[in-house]
């Protein structure tokens, strides 16, 4: 689903830099895009009086010294994510599938997590926070939905189930199970049904300063620790707008994450750099989004694009910019096999086959 909803909703939530070349990557949604002002972020005056990127790793991190001090300064700025135990578990429903059992619990009384518990299990388990979307953590686990259509989590959740990793899937406040009525507001011509009753539950509870983001980076936290206290070894992943909170989740509670699987979201150029800050809100530029992956060393990941994606993602898959800047951060704390750098032949998805030689062999 590599539309231009996904690439806002992903620039929104992490700097990134830019020049001329990225222009042409651009271009098409640029020209497609009909809110005027959405790319006010291309002139670089928008930056003037603003202390660009003070967190970033060029400007910290010379030494292996150094980059323990700045991981532990970047992470707390970085929203990490503690846990959140959840004191109540309830099943709703659960049913026998194609090599592992499906249920749908309720933690707290309020928050869905899927979970596939696999017929022949590995011993590791899996949280995938769901990128955006109205599919949600049923596009993740493959359950049929009015949003099937819409779905791009390519079975991940059954597919890794089937490989022997227990899985876990948190519905996100505002989306797919948990949508909010918004009345008539999205039954105008041209209204995405696949997150428009989001954007506008999203838009009003910004008005309070209330970040939906921060409530999701809390909800996969949770999820978290609930495989935490169900499984000795967890892993978090993410595909696009679900990358933020897989990595605040590990920068949290960067002992007990096993590994971190990042797919089509992390992205960056070389001159300008854009949107609110590493932590999806504010307007401090603390760093650029690959900073996010170099504080999670030595913790093995598994970083993706796909060069049938659109934008930025088409870019790195094309020039590959990210994976040379983490790989040097492995590099400097004598970690570099602990770096899965893939560039698959898809589009804004994931690659699952390499996802899962990544973990059968990360922790």
């Amino acid at each position: 689903m590599a539309t231009l909803a996904v690439l806002v909703a992903l620039v929104a939530s992490a700097a990134a830099v830019f020049d001329r070349t990225i222009e042409g990557y651009l271009a098409p949604l640029i020209v497609n895009q009909t809110t005027a002002g959405t790319y006010a972020f291309l002139d670089p005056s928008w930056y003037e009086g603003v202390d660009v990127l003070p967190m970033s790793y060029e400007r910290n991190v010379r030494t292996a010294g150094d980059f323990e001090g700045w991981k532990g300064e970047f992470s707390r700025a970085d929203l990490s994510a503690d846990m959140h135990r959840p004191s109540s578990v309830d099943v709703l429903e659960s049913s026998a599938r194609d090599g592992y059992a499906l249920s749908k619990l309720v933690l707290d009384g309020q928050l869905i997590v899927w979970e596939a518990l696999p017929d022949r299990p590995n011993g590791k388990a899996v949280v995938v926070t769901p990128g955006t979307g109205h599919g949600g953590a049923r596009d993740v686990m493959g359950v049929p939905s009015e949003y099937s259509f819409s779905y791009y989590h390519g079975d991940i959740g059954p597919r890794l189930a089937r490989a022997g990793y227990a899985v876990y899937a948190p519905e996100l406040t505002g989306y797919g199970e948990r949508q909010v009525d918004v009345g008539s507001a999205c039954a105008g011509p041209g209204a995405d049904v696949t997150r428009c009753s989001f954007d506008v539950f999203s838009n009003s509870l910004a008005l309070y300063g209330i970040s939906t983001y921060d409530m999701h980076v809390k909800e996969s936290a949770k999820a978290f620790s609930h495989a935490l206290s169900e499984h000795g070894r967890v892993a978090v992943a993410g595909l696009s707008y679900g990358c933020a909170a897989a990595m605040s989740t590990a920068h949290g509670n960067p002992g007990d994450v096993g590994a971190v699987v990042l797919a089509s979201c992390i992205e960056r150029s070389h001159e300008w750099p854009m949107s609110a800050g590493i932590a999806g809100g504010g307007q401090n530029l603390h760093a650029e989004p690959v900073d996010s992956v170099r504080a999670l060393a030595p913790i093995p990941v598994h970083l993706s694009h796909g060069r049938l994606d659109l934008g930025l993602g088409r870019y790195e898959a094309d020039h590959g910019d990210v994976g040379r800047m983490v790989a040097e951060a492995y590099d400097l704390v004598g970690a570099p096999g602990s770096l899965d750098y893939v560039v698959h032949g898809g589009g804004h998805e994931y690659d699952v086959d390499s996802v899962i030689a990544f973990l059968d062999g990360a922790y």
